[in-house]
């Protein structure tokens, strides 16, 4: 990742995904559309425990995933598991009013993982308080 960010090119067949964010974001249902390939449409009412680790194929990528639980009583746990080598998913609800854990993930991400990219996504576009001037 350091190569990466230094601007050189690398090759890589297989690429660690940790999903981290609050409870009830939609991790878990992100991770499912990208295993499968489609929109999950229907709701998990099933906290992860822990992590859920779990591996998927995409164009000759494989891609290591780890769920983790977004419950605060996991937070002090998460950071034995957080690596320097992986590519970060902070994923948060755009419905919520409330979008101040983001910034915990982020320090959370950049204290284990200083040179790891760390993508923000957005998740329950399709509620119906989402609407273009509110995502703006």
């Amino acid at each position: 990742l350091k190569a990466i960010s230094e601007g050189k090119t690398v090759t890589l067949s297989r690429v660690k995904l940790m999903f981290v964010g609050d409870a009830n974001v939609g991790k878990t249902s992100l991770l499912k559309s990208f295993k499968t390939g489609k929109v999950v449409t229907e709701q998990y009412n099933t906290a992860t425990d822990g992590i859920e680790i779990s591996e998927f194929l995409f164009k000759e990528i494989v891609f290591d995933c780890w769920d983790f639980a977004g419950q605060e009583v996991y937070y002090h746990t998460h950071q034995f598991f957080l690596s320097p080598h992986a590519v970060y998913l902070v994923i948060f609800n755009l419905a919520s009013k409330s979008m101040s854990r983001i910034e915990y993930w982020l320090k959370s991400v950049r204290l284990r993982a200083v040179y790891s990219p760390i993508l923000l996504v957005g998740t329950h576009l399709d509620d119906s308080c989402c609407t273009q001037e509110y995502v703006e």
